[in-house]
Parts: structure tokens; sequence; C-alpha cells
């Protein structure tokens, strides 16, 4: 079995301490960023009741899967391929000819907010793990995408702004609450390279994968 607390190349603390910053242990988070980053989209995206298909720092497979060339996503990168169409759809795009709806009920709102917040993830647990190195060039897709959604769901720029700090908030205290588990799905990224939704949600309830072949 993967035991992930003993895993090499591991950066184990949210709270900064003289430790951590040792020329080594930079190395080390340098070369987990990605692992973190996209496992910050997949827990919080779990968290919010969005399904991840799947999250890999693979380019093979992430080249090859059908559901990342189907939407768009080769070529970029380490993935983290979260299935939310069928719940932004009906706010968002325009249906029947009819305009978008936009936001009209909590429901929507709750939509909305999860989405940005698991969008938002992955570019705070990475500057969460080295803020002093932390490029937000390197994550300008994912703030395009909640700047995307924001502007479709929501016309009024004084309410997008509140729906960002509710996001903002919320995902702070996510972090808080389960960076053991951000942590967990990053070092078995590192060493699978690749996990589907269901190994997401085992090894965010404490189930340790098996070795990788």
């Amino acid at each position: 079995m993967t035991k992930y607390n003993n895993t090499p190349l591991v950066f184990t603390a949210r709270t900064k301490t003289d430790d951590n910053y040792e020329p080594s242990n930079w190395i080390r988070r340098e070369i987990l960023k990605p692992q973190y980053h996209e496992a910050g989209h997949a827990v919080v995206a779990r968290l919010t009741g969005f399904r991840v298909e799947w999250v890999s720092i693979d380019p093979a497979f992430i080249d090859n899967n059908a559901i990342a060339i189907e939407n768009m996503c080769t070529g970029f990168g380490p993935v983290c391929m979260t299935i939310s169409s069928d719940r932004l759809n009906p706010i968002v795009n325009p249906i029947g000819g009819l305009p978008r709806r936009g936001i009209r009920t909590k429901e929507d709102r709750e939509t909305i907010i999860g989405y940005v917040i698991h969008v938002l993830a992955g570019p705070y647990v990475e500057r969460e793990i080295d803020s002093a190195s932390f490029d937000r060039t390197v994550c300008e897709r994912d703030f395009g995408q909640v700047a995307m959604i924001l502007s479709l769901a929501e016309p009024n720029r004084s309410a997008r702004k509140k729906l960002l700090n509710v996001a903002h908030r919320r995902l702070n205290k996510m972090l808080d609450d389960h960076w053991a588990s951000i942590q967990n799905v990053a070092r078995a990224l590192h060493i699978h390279r690749t996990l589907f939704g269901h190994q997401i949600d085992a090894i965010m309830s404490g189930v340790e994968l098996p070795e990788a072949a």
C-alpha cells in the first residue's frame, strides 16, 4: 500500500515554518506545484458537489483522452477534468433561442459560487505552497474561466464582486479544513500520475491506493 505521508518530495505543512523553507524543500515545492495545483481543483470540486472524471499530470494520457480532446484540454499541461456543464449550462447558456437565465435561485447562486471556488482552488493552493514564487500568469487560464462564468451568470458588476468575495472566504476555510486531503491527493498524483474520480473519493475518505505498477 502507498503510504502518502512517507512519499518522497512531500511538502507537508500549510502553516509555514523555517524548515519548510530550506533550499531542498524549495526544490521539492517547485517539483510538486503541478500536483498540488490539480489536487486543489479535484478535492474542492468534490467538496462543492462537482463530479471529477479524472485528474492527470501525464501528457500522454491527457492528449489521447476523448473527454480532454472534446473539451479542448490537450496541450496545456496537467488537467483536472471536472464535469460541470450539466449544472452550469442552464444558468449561463441560452436555451431554445431564449436569453441565458442567469442566477435566479439560491441553487443557481450556490452552483456558480461552487464552480468559482473549485477553479480558484488550484491557484490558491499553489500560492499557499510558496507565495513568494507564485506566478499569476501561469494560472491565467483559471482566472479567465472564473471571469467568464461570472460575467455570463451575473451582469451586475457589484453582484459579481460579492459572489467572488463569498467564494474567496469559503475557499480559504476549505483549505484550512481539508489541507490533508489536498496533500494526500497530490502525493498520490505524484506517484500514479493519473487518478480517476473514484480514487480521489477513496483518498479523501482515508483509503490508501495500491502501489503503482
